[in-house]
């Protein structure tokens, strides 16, 4: 879709997060650059938002919420400010839910509830991951 409003060339999304497979990411911000020839006007970017979500919409679990048009130094992976990651766990069930399904581990038998909040308190709260990146 993309490349159809780029003279046909290929274009390169960056998003501000990668996940892993499997996992689903939510509200994620991506930058595309699209370059128009000099005899195509410039598009805005509602009509790039609305072709997008029209082709889509079929295809792909994805849709465009807001499209902006920003300086030519964003980075949409560089520049995020912050992240936040939500990891559900279905519990006490042989069976998810359809809604459930793809989006939460499943685990079958009961867990332990207080054990579980103790631990995670090392996880809480803002943490400086830089190391971890490429």
């Amino acid at each position: 879709v993309l490349a159809r409003l780029n003279n046909g060339n290929q274009v390169r999304t960056v998003l501000s997060s990668r996940t892993d497979a499997g996992v689903h990411a939510l509200c994620n911000t991506a930058h595309v650059d699209l370059e128009r020839g000099p005899e195509k006007e410039d598009l805005n970017p509602e009509t790039i938002k609305n072709a997008v979500n029209h082709y889509v919409r079929k295809s792909y679990p994805l849709r465009i919420h807001t499209a902006r048009r920003v300086d030519d130094r964003f980075h949409a992976r560089r520049f995020a400010s912050r992240r936040r990651y939500v990891y559900r766990i279905a519990a006490n069930s042989k069976f998810p839910t359809v809604f459930e399904k793809d989006r939460s581990y499943n685990i079958a038998h009961k867990l332990d509830l207080s054990g579980m909040q103790e631990a995670v308190q090392v996880f809480l709260g803002s943490h400086d991951f830089t190391t971890f990146s490429s």
